[in-house]
């Protein structure tokens, strides 16, 4: 692993992304987790019918090209989202034995919205329970019509899981919290699901991940990004990082004091990737702040939780 990501640098790719079989393993490598998901178990009678799901129809063969399309376009949402090739799509994905809908918009043909979902018949006909492994939609009608869809399964389906963006989205859509499968309970707190983490990711080099990184156009600030990284030595320095004209500048220390983040390369990884607030790592220790670095460095990074899919796992 360290000859492999010593090879990575020098060719120039400045991240590296996995699934861990342990988080532990790969934390001593430098990777940070940078996907959590909510592991949902909920019955479909949780979930809010809607009048879009009559849009909602079986997959044929001439929507494939229209469904890999709004992947595409769902993919660029998000700062780590990951490209499907062609042949991804024909050798891992349409030959799956589960069921595909998509959620068709008012003009024939126009693709809004896709689920994907396996049935689990092993307690039996009547006590079926579905596996939610994608659901990608473009629009609200169309998150409506396919979230509406499984709610009109309620009859026939006593549970639905599902491993949710940690955007909190689902959590909200449902009638009342529920976990099917619940955990200990703690306190008031009523248990939706539980949190589960998913891909890692690792900055092989600090300058040229930080310079690939786009900003919006209105933000600012400076600071001093102070890295420790032993399995990578080229990237433990410290670094000038500016905000100029929608991308972060960086060169070496300057002279002059400035409000100075310093951060290990594996909790660098994940406010990197916005999976954690660097005001929050601050607080709890995790990274080093000075003079509201780690507030400039929150401006910076915050981004949409990042959200792989799980079609693109091994």
């Amino acid at each position: 692993m360290r000859a492999a990501l010593r090879e990575l640098r020098q060719r120039g790719q400045h991240l590296s992304a996995l699934y861990p079989f342990r988080n532990s393993y790969y934390r001593k490598l430098g990777y940070g987790v940078v996907e959590y998901v909510h592991q949902l178990a909920v019955s479909a009678a949780n979930l809010p019918l809607s009048d879009e799901a009559r849009r909602v129809r079986r997959l044929m063969l001439p929507d494939r090209p229209a469904v890999e399309a709004l992947y595409e376009r769902a993919a660029q949402q998000g700062h780590f989202a990951l490209v499907r090739t062609p042949d991804w799509w024909s050798r891992r994905l349409w030959g799956y034995p589960g069921d595909w809908v998509v959620y068709e918009g008012k003009r024939r043909g126009q693709i809004e919205g896709y689920l994907y979902y396996e049935v689990e018949t092993s307690h039996g006909p009547f006590r079926l329970a579905i596996a939610l492994n994608e659901l990608v939609a473009a629009t609200p009608d169309a998150h409506r019509g396919l979230v509406g869809h499984l709610a009109t399964l309620r009859d026939q389906v006593e549970e639905i899981h599902y491993a949710a963006p940690l955007d909190h989205a689902w959590a909200s859509l449902l009638r009342t919290s529920q976990n099917l499968r619940p955990g200990a309970e703690i306190g008031p707190f009523l248990d939706t699901g539980g949190v589960a983490s998913g891909a890692m990711l690792r900055i092989t080099d600090v300058k040229g991940a930080i310079e690939m990184l786009p900003l919006a156009a209105n933000r600012r600030g400076e600071l001093v990004l102070e890295v420790d990284d032993p399995v990578l030595p080229l990237n433990s320095r410290s670094w000038h990082v500016k905000a100029v004209d929608g991308r972060l500048r960086v060169a070496a220390e300057p002279s002059r004091r400035l409000p100075r983040l310093t951060a290990p390369i594996d909790a660098l990884a994940q406010i990197y990737a916005g999976t954690l607030s660097a005001a929050r790592a601050a607080e709890t220790g995790l990274v080093g702040s000075s003079h509201a670095a780690a507030e400039i460095a929150d401006h910076w990074f915050r981004a949409r939780p990042a959200f792989l899919y799980q079609f693109n796992a091994f």
